[in-house]
């Protein structure tokens, strides 16, 4: 005979804001990092806002466990100005791979100033919890 076991688990819905700074000595060779753990459970949802005066000289990725996660095109970088982009992904999160790194750059194209951009990373994960 076998037998079952039953673990309840609970699960809400979470948002993990992270906010990263981008100056001009941060190049695609220094890049601005930002090492985050996040919670048990499945990411829903990705946003990422460049705020105005990138001009499209900013930069950014998202590592998981130490690989390019977003944008899924190894090597590619997202980049825009004064825009948020969303995401609807579907990313499973487990005990002993929470670890992720924000990064972000830019081409150091000083004919815009230098000024520091502070780019949102935002998270929406369906958080899972053993009672």
């Amino acid at each position: 005979m076998v037998e079952f076991e039953y673990t309840p688990v609970r699960h809400e819905q979470g948002v993990h804001s992270y906010q990263l700074n981008v100056a001009v000595a941060n190049t695609s060779i220094n890049k601005a990092l930002l090492p985050i753990t996040l919670p048990l459970g499945i990411i829903k949802r990705v946003q990422i806002y460049f705020p105005d005066g990138c001009r499209q000289h900013v930069f950014a990725t998202i590592a998981h466990s130490g690989a390019q996660w977003l944008p899924k095109n190894v090597g590619g970088a997202f980049v825009s100005n004064d825009k948020l982009l969303d995401y609807e992904v579907y990313h499973e999160v487990w005990s002993g791979s929470q670890d992720f790194v924000l990064s972000a750059w830019n081409d150091f194209d000083t004919a815009f100033g230098v000024y520091i951009h502070r780019l949102i990373f935002t998270f929406v994960i369906q958080e899972s919890a053993i009672l």
